[in-house]
């Protein structure tokens, strides 16, 4: 009887170790993304030829941590996180194509690659092939340099410079089409008009985006600070960061002012995982 209290204690202990060692660990997580929970204030820069600060930061969990976009690494610029898609003007019509980043070219410029042939569709070159073509704007049109085969261009392109391999480099306003995977935090604006929340979209109004990249991740060690240009990271644990993204603009007081605003975000990692879409609570600026 002596030898089966022993032995009936002795299972107790390890169950009991079992327990707190389970404990101690991070319930597994899943390898989507999720924000947990996001602060926001807004810093009123005294100085109005100086931007204000609308800072935000978000607490997630991502149970493989595959989160982060490195802009000096040329994989993290090409597909599938390239900027945009180009058309080229083919018999048959508008043929789209991803772009392909020159590695070691530090002006990452792009390379058309296709099997097909035709004429880079510029805003003058489908013009002048029949195409009725939507007035210059940010939605539909990128203003740059890209690489392309000779035979896409001709005398009627603004050539810049000719490389070995007959690549011509282009400069000039291009149709295009946004690559949604490019950033990996989405924001977006929503303004209070008669009761109602509409979003305020920056890319159509002013040609620019809070849409932004925050920095790699993955590696960052529990306790570790990441940063890069209006990001911080700091790793939590094995599955749970903290972000800090400033936003800075000279023109918050002045489009908002006293309206009420809030402001949608998501993170999306490199699988292209999206999180779920936080809200935040209607707020002023004043």
């Amino acid at each position: 009887m002596r030898k089966s209290a022993h032995t009936a204690l002795y299972f107790i202990v390890l169950i009991l170790v079992a327990g707190c060692n389970h404990g101690s660990e991070e319930p597994l997580a899943s390898p989507t993304p999720h924000i947990d929970s996001i602060d926001l204030s807004f810093i009123d820069n005294p100085d109005n030829s100086q931007a204000d600060t609308l800072k935000l930061i978000l607490n997630f969990t991502d149970g493989d941590f595959d989160l982060g976009l490195d802009w000096l690494n040329p994989g993290d610029i090409d597909s599938p996180y390239h900027a945009m898609d180009y058309f080229i003007i083919t018999s048959k019509g508008l043929a789209q194509f991803r772009q392909s980043i020159v590695t070691g070219d530090a002006r990452n410029h792009v390379l058309l690659e296709t099997d097909h042939t035709g004429k880079l569709a510029s805003i003058n070159a489908l013009k002048n092939h029949g195409f009725e073509t939507p007035f210059y704007n940010c939605l539909d049109y990128s203003q740059g340099s890209v690489l392309v085969p000779g035979a896409f261009v001709d005398e009627t392109y603004n050539i810049v410079d000719v490389y070995e391999g007959n690549i011509f480099e282009v400069e000039d306003t291009l149709l295009v089409k946004y690559n949604d995977n490019h950033y990996n935090i989405n924001v977006e604006f929503l303004v209070e008009t008669n009761g109602l929340f509409e979003t305020f979209d920056w890319q159509e109004l002013y040609c620019a985006s809070f849409d932004g990249r925050f920095p790699l991740v993955s590696n960052t060690k529990t306790n570790g600070v990441t940063k890069s240009g209006p990001f911080t990271h700091i790793r939590k644990s094995k599955s749970k960061g903290e972000l800090t993204y400033s936003m800075t603009s000279l023109g918050f007081k002045i489009l908002f002012g006293r309206k009420t605003i809030k402001l949608k975000i998501q993170i999306i990692d490199r699988a292209l995982n999206r999180s779920n879409v936080f809200e935040t609570f209607p707020f002023t600026l004043e």
